[in-house]
């Protein structure tokens, strides 16, 4: 257990971080996954998605590991997510030809999320 509460915070702490500098500084985003031009609504969508989504996530993953009853539902959570935004990410890549290096960490970074989440959870109890 003590596993999967670790996993949980290191991935809360780097969503956490993400998702609030997604809020307060959006064009720092947007110039490291080179998206142009920032129109009003541009910066809006990065504030609210990537910054509200993955704070609100980052929020039930620390939650996870901070209440037993959480843990399960938090990693079952990070497994979903983080492998379809890896999934995702992938299409993308072979699809669009993305070359940039921050694809490519963030694809690592998503991963690592999803195949550590799996394997925490696979190493849960069967009843907690």
């Amino acid at each position: 257990m003590k596993f999967a509460k670790v996993v949980l915070w290191v991935f809360s702490i780097i969503t956490l971080a993400f998702g609030a500098l997604s809020l307060v500084s959006p064009e720092a985003i947007a110039n490291a996954i080179k998206v142009a031009p920032l129109t009003p609504g541009a910066l809006t969508e990065i504030r609210s998605f990537y910054g509200g989504l993955e704070l609100g996530l980052a929020a039930f993953w620390i939650a996870g590991a901070q209440r037993a009853e959480l843990l399960k539902p938090a990693l079952v959570s990070m497994v979903m997510i983080w492998g379809a935004v890896a999934l995702s990410r992938i299409y993308g890549l072979v699809i669009d030809g993305g070359t940039a290096s921050t694809l490519y960490v963030a694809l690592a970074s998503e991963l690592a999320a999803a195949i550590l989440a799996f394997v925490a959870l696979s190493r849960l109890p069967a009843k907690p």
